[in-house]
C-alpha cells in the first residue's frame, strides 16, 4: 500500500532502513514463505537486540528525524528474516558476554500494523 526508504550511507558504515506497509491479505504470504520465522519466546530477545543496536546508529544518521522504529515493536507470532548477519559474542577478561553488532540486515513482518521492517547496519 505504501512504502518508505532511507538510507544513510558515508565512507566507513552504511545504515539503511524502510517500512512497506500491506494490507491484511499480506499476512499468509509470509507465513507460507520459507524464507521466514515466526518470532518465538526464544528468539524474540535477539531479535530485539538488533533493533536496540540499530536505534542508536539510527539516533547519528541523516534519517533521525524519520526513524521511529522502537525495540519493543518485535512481538510473538511476527515473521523475520534475518541475513548477512556478523553478530559476534565478545567476552572480554571478566566482563559479562556482550553481542557485537557489525553487520545485520533483518526484515520484520509486524502482523498488527501489517508493516514490513528493513534496517541493514554494515560497519565492515
Amino acid at each position: 500500500k505504501d512504502s518508505q526508504v532511507y538510507s544513510d550511507n558515508n565512507e566507513n558504515d552504511k545504515e539503511n532502513f524502510s517500512k512497506y506497509i500491506y494490507d491484511e491479505s499480506a499476512e499468509k504470504k509470509f507465513a507460507k514463505s520459507q524464507d521466514y520465522e515466526k518470532v518465538t519466546a526464544e528468539n524474540k530477545e535477539d531479535i530485539s537486540g538488533i533493533f536496540e543496536d540499530f536505534q542508536k546508529w539510527a539516533s547519528i544518521s541523516t534519517f533521525q528525524d524519520e526513524y521511529d522504529i522502537k525495540p519493543d515493536i518485535v512481538t510473538e507470532g511476527d515473521y523475520f528474516c534475518i541475513v548477512d548477519s556478523d553478530l559476534n559474542n565478545d567476552n572480554i577478561g571478566q566482563r559479562k558476554s556482550r553481542t557485537v553488532y557489525r553487520q545485520y540486515t533483518l526484515y520484520l513482518y509486524d502482523t498488527e500494523s501489517h508493516t514490513l521492517y528493513y534496517i541493514n547496519h554494515d560497519i565492515t
